[in-house]
């Protein structure tokens, strides 16, 4: 059913083009890329609005914030459309060439409407609705993270978040995992990927960090550069060998690293997750109680962060002793 809908909509979008013609279905379309990018480049800031509003989560914040930058790049286009439509009137007599033009223009910026609501829907947590998406043939096509319109979203966004939250999705059935605990969760990735060290991902990572602990009642921690080095060093060997967990293969965890890179501590914990941004993952720690209390333990002073980035998004690593 969910197929029809889409196909009647992009069907409509296209000779909605027809009629109109070139120049009003090319401003539609540059408006839609326009909106598409502010959404992106304007969802965190929005975010953060909505749930102060309506105290939601970072990422669900994110997601809605952006749909409402759309939604107002939306309104802006139909002014200027509207305006358009009074300067160049009827247009009577519009050249088939032309008309086709306009048809192809209408019939992309469709797509790309369609490609972002459908991506929306599907990373909310919008029960049925989200697997009703999951079902249609058109919108799996249009949600598949590797696939034309994903590349594109994320080409003209500048942002590859959604099409890794759509990644994990794919694979685990959510868009950020948090901790493993005592788990070791396989990662469908090559053996020998690399993760690429992030560190502007790493200073966000650490803000968020101490954030949350901030809003528990913990004070802050410090950041440590040699600690940073043995969480990105776990981060690194996790990708690369396509696994997940506080444990290496060969048995060393958190207290052999750090004795390998002489670093003495009384106290140590250590929290890792994947996902599309720091914000997600820290979100998925504070909203489980056994990643949350060593998040917030009380007898650690310093910090190390490092974000590994790869084909399935962002592996954070947190590393923290007293």
């Amino acid at each position: 059913m969910l197929d029809v809908i889409l196909g009647a909509a992009l069907a409509a979008a296209v000779v909605h083009g027809w009629l109109r013609g070139f120049i009003r279905s090319a401003i539609g379309l540059a408006v839609v890329v326009l909106g598409a990018f502010l959404a992106f480049r304007l969802s965190a800031a929005a975010g953060s609005v909505v749930a102060g509003i309506a105290g939601t989560s970072p990422e669900t914040s994110r997601v809605f914030g952006g749909v409402v930058v759309f939604g107002a790049c939306a309104v802006g286009g139909a002014v200027v459309s509207a305006g358009m439509r009074r300067v160049i009137g009827a247009m009577p007599g519009l050249p088939t060439l032309d008309r086709a033009a306009g048809a192809v223009a209408a019939g992309l910026a469709g797509v790309l409407v369609v490609t972002l609501v459908m991506s929306a829907v599907r990373v909310l947590p919008l029960g049925a609705v989200g697997r009703a998406v999951e079902a249609s043939t058109l919108a799996s096509k249009l949600t598949d993270p590797d696939g034309l319109a994903q590349r594109t979203l994320a080409l003209v966004g500048g942002d590859g978040a959604l099409a890794v939250a759509l990644r994990l999705d794919d694979a685990f059935g959510q868009s950020t995992l948090g901790d493993p605990g005592g788990a070791t969760i396989v990662l469908d990735v090559p053996a020998g990927t690399e993760a690429f060290a992030r560190p502007d991902q790493a200073d966000a990572l650490f803000q968020e960090v101490n954030r949350a602990r901030s809003a528990a009642g913990v004070s802050p921690l410090a950041r440590a550069a040699n600690l940073d080095a043995v969480a990105q060093g776990h981060a690194n060997e996790m990708y690369a060998g396509g696994w997940m967990a506080h444990a290496s293969p060969d048995g060393t965890r958190l207290v052999g690293r750090l004795a390998a890179a002489s670093i003495p501590a009384t106290a140590v914990a250590e929290l890792i997750g994947l996902g599309p941004t720091p914000s997600s993952i820290v979100d998925e720690w504070v909203g489980a109680p056994g990643s949350a209390n060593r998040l917030g333990r009380p007898n650690v002073t310093r910090m190390g962060v490092a974000v590994g980035d790869g084909p399935l998004g962002l592996l954070a690593v947190v590393v923290m002793t007293g």
